[in-house]
C-alpha cells in the first residue's frame, strides 16, 4: 500500500505539496489549473504532455504548464515514488512580475528538466513544506527561492524594473514588526498586506536592506530572546514554546547553529 505525505495549509494559499511512497496507481489524463513540479524519488515515470511522451527517470523534474493536459504513470516495475508541487497560476505571476515585465503567465519551457542544483533545490523545498517543524516564512521563501530559480531558468521577457529600496524608516518597522509576538506565525503574504506590497518583492527588498531574509532575521530574534530567557533560569522546555519553536529540540537545532553552543551548554556558563 503507498504511503502518502500531504501539504496544504490555509495560511499559506496557493502552494500544496504531495510525496507518495510505493504507489501503484495509474492516472487517467487530467488538468491542473496551476503550475506543477515534479520528480519521481524511485522507479521510472512515463509522462504524458499532450501529445508529447516523456521518460522521467530520478534526477529529473518535470515541470507542467497550467491547463496541460497530461499523466504519470509507470514504466516498467509497477511500483514507484514520485512527489509533487502544486502551485496556484496567481500566485507564480505575482512572483513572476518580480522578474519580468508581464501581465500574463510565462509557460516554462523545456518540460523535463536534469540540473542537479534545481533537483536538489526541489527536494530541499518538498521536505520543508512537509516538515512539522518549519514555520511559514521559511517554508514560503523556500518555495519563491526554487520558482525564482525555475523561473529564471525556464522563461524569459524584459526585465521588470528594480523596486525601490526600502528606506531606513520602512526597514526598521519591517524589524520591529518581526521582532514581536515570536509564538506568531507570520507569512510574507501578510507582511506585504500589512504595506500593500508584492510579497516577493518585499522578500527581496528586505534581504537587499539587511542581508537576511525575513525568516532569518526572526529566527535571529528568537534565539535573542531564548538566550535572556535561558539566562533567568526558565526551563528549556518552556523557553522553546515562549520563542515560538515547535518543541525543545528544534529550539535545540537553531541555538547550536546559531551560537554554537546547546542551550543547556548556555544556561550552564551564563545562569549561576
Amino acid at each position: 500500500m503507498a504511503r502518502e505525505q500531504l501539504f496544504h495549509d490555509h495560511r499559506l494559499p496557493g502552494i500544496a505539496a504531495r510525496r507518495s511512497i510505493d504507489n501503484r496507481h495509474s492516472f487517467k489524463p487530467h488538468i491542473h489549473q496551476g503550475l506543477s513540479i515534479g520528480a519521481v524519488e524511485s522507479g521510472q515515470l512515463l509522462v504524458t504532455l499532450g501529445s508529447e511522451q516523456l521518460h522521467l527517470v530520478p534526477g529529473e523534474l518535470i515541470v507542467i504548464n497550467p491547463g496541460t493536459l497530461h499523466a504519470c504513470n509507470p514504466l516498467g516495475c509497477p511500483a514507484r515514488s514520485f512527489s509533487i508541487l502544486y502551485l496556484d497560476l496567481p500566485m507564480c505571476l505575482t512572483l513572476q512580475q518580480t522578474l519580468w515585465q508581464t501581465e500574463t503567465f510565462l509557460p516554462l519551457w523545456p518540460p523535463r528538466l536534469a540540473d542537479p542544483d534545481l533537483f536538489a533545490d526541489y527536494l530541499h523545498t518538498l521536505a520543508t513544506l512537509l516538515a512539522t517543524d518549519r514555520d511559514l516564512l521559511e517554508k514560503e521563501e523556500a518555495v519563491a527561492r526554487l520558482l525564482a530559480t525555475l523561473f529564471q531558468y525556464c522563461a524569459s521577457a524584459a526585465p521588470a524594473p528594480p523596486p525601490p529600496s526600502l528606506s531606513a524608516e520602512e526597514t526598521a518597522r519591517l524589524k520591529d514588526r518581526l521582532s514581536i509576538n515570536l509564538g506568531e506565525q507570520l507569512s510574507l503574504a501578510e507582511l506585504a498586506r500589512q504595506r500593500d506590497d508584492n510579497p516577493y518583492t518585499l522578500l527581496r527588498r528586505f534581504k537587499e536592506a539587511t542581508g537576511i531574509t525575513p525568516h532569518a532575521f526572526r529566527l535571529n530574534r528568537r534565539i535573542d530572546r531564548a538566550k535572556e530567557l535561558l539566562q533567568s533560569g526558565m526551563e528549556i522546555a518552556d523557553v522553546a514554546l515562549q520563542c515560538g519553536f515547535y518543541d525543545q529540540s528544534h529550539l535545540h537545532r537553531h541555538f547550536r547553529a546559531l551560537t554554537a553552543m546547546t542551550p543547556r551548554q548556555y544556561q550552564i556558563n551564563f545562569v549561576q
